[in-house]
């Protein structure tokens, strides 16, 4: 069953007669099992609801409404996260430090949320009554990681023999008319070279594959006791990405990471090529689309004068500096760009959002920086003001002795930032 929490003012569940604490049992005959069902409620047109109401009483409501119109309820989800059971070789959750917050330490793999938030999953803990209503609902699009077409590669890297099965699933929900993005999370000699070229034309050539993403796998310093893995260098980036450059060339909805060209030392393709930006969450043309966003803000507008200091990661530096030097031309503004080399993951780490307050205070801290220091939202936990590490905003206030401003990370809320009020 599913409890209502909160009834939306004229929604169709007020409209109803629906109240907070009423639960779902059934929809259209089906017993109720978590929120995909109130996704699949959301898409009928036709609907019977078997409930219980805040009295005990048990009724049956039945009603249409436009597939567009949403219930207007939330509810109450008890359903637990579906846990990871693989050893991947490559798992980030297994290189963090301790005593950090405990939510960092789950490991998910559940094609609920592929639905939802657009989380990469490998299916390996798939049972065949998820595969029945994934295919049921025409759950889509999901998000698979893949990382080789050939079954022996995938083991090697995910450690668990059910990934054997990954694209027997695939062709099935395929079959119904599921949409797939998909993921390559790049290994050097383990899934790159001949491997990567078979990977990418074997699933170009699976119609329901809408997409594919090649990532350089992420390496921290605390890998103590796991699998011995090597670090994408210039030479592996840039095979990759020819691979994936030849292979798009052919049609194929292929394309490597930002930081794949970063490491690569390579140019960016432009705006065009990334077209609807289906992998932008992978870091898929993320600088490119940063670049529109604030350049198309800043037409015609007023901005801000004075100095300020942007505290980015290492990879970011010339991303943000080519930004300032545009601020620059456009008004009073002056930049200084602050790259923290990741001492707290390892110096491999090179994202902002992987930046931690401790390493921003003993890099910055005694600097004559400017009086207001902007650091980027991904840095920091969603809805709050803290870093990965523990440290808060106001502790870096107190420590760098400056304002510091949070600035959203994509380029209009960034160029917004600047805009005078």
């Amino acid at each position: 069953m599913l409890e209502i929490v909160k009834v939306e003012k004229k929604g169709i569940g007020e409209e109803l007669g629906f109240e907070v604490g009423d639960k779902i049992i059934s929809v259209n005959g089906v017993e109720v099992e978590d929120f995909i069902d109130v996704v699949y409620m959301n898409g009928e047109e036709e609907l019977s609801l078997v409930v219980q109401s805040v009295s005990g009483d048990i009724v049956e409501v039945e009603f249409e409404k436009d597939q567009d119109q949403s219930l207007g309820l939330e509810f109450l989800d008890e359903s637990k996260i579906r846990v990871c059971k693989n050893k991947c070789a490559f798992c980030f959750v297994d290189q963090l430090p301790c005593n950090m917050r405990e939510s960092l330490y789950v490991k998910d793999d559940d094609w609920r949320y592929s639905l939802m938030c657009g989380n990469y999953v490998t299916l390996t803990n798939l049972t065949d009554k998820d595969l029945e209503r994934i295919c049921k609902y025409k759950i889509s699009p999901l998000y698979i990681s893949v990382h080789a077409y050939d079954n022996e590669v995938r083991l090697s890297l995910v450690k668990n023999p059910n990934t054997k099965k990954l694209f027997e699933y695939m062709d099935k929900m395929g079959s119904v008319g599921i949409k797939m993005h998909t993921q390559i999370v790049l290994c050097k000699g383990i899934n790159d070279g001949a491997v990567l070229r078979e990977t990418v034309e074997e699933l170009g050539k699976l119609s329901y594959v809408s997409s594919i993403a090649v990532v350089p796998v992420g390496l921290t310093a605390h890998r103590e006791g796991l699998y011995p893995l090597s670090a994408v260098d210039r030479e592996c980036a840039s095979q990759a990405i020819d691979i994936c450059e030849s292979a798009k060339k052919l049609g194929i909805n292929v394309y490597c990471s930002d930081e794949t060209y970063l490491r690569a030392e390579r140019e960016l393709p432009e705006y065009s090529y990334y077209e609807e930006f289906d992998q932008i969450e992978n870091g898929v043309g993320l600088i490119r689309k940063f670049e529109k966003e604030y350049k198309d803000r800043l037409i015609g507008e007023s901005l801000v004068s004075g100095e300020f200091g942007i505290i980015t990661g290492v990879s970011a530096k010339s991303v943000m500096e080519k930004a300032g030097e545009y601020l620059s031309k456009l008004g009073d503004i002056k930049i200084t760009v602050y790259p923290i080399v990741n001492d707290f993951f390892g110096h491999s780490v090179t994202v902002a959002g992987l930046v931690t307050g401790g390493d921003i205070i003993k890099q910055l801290g005694g600097l004559d920086l400017p009086r207001e220091m902007l650091v980027p939202r991904v840095m920091l936990k969603e809805f709050d003001t803290v870093f990965l590490d523990g440290v808060t905003i106001e502790k870096l206030e107190k420590e760098l002795g400056r304002k510091i401003s949070i600035i959203d990370s994509d380029g209009e809320g960034f160029a917004r930032f600047f805009v005078k009020k």
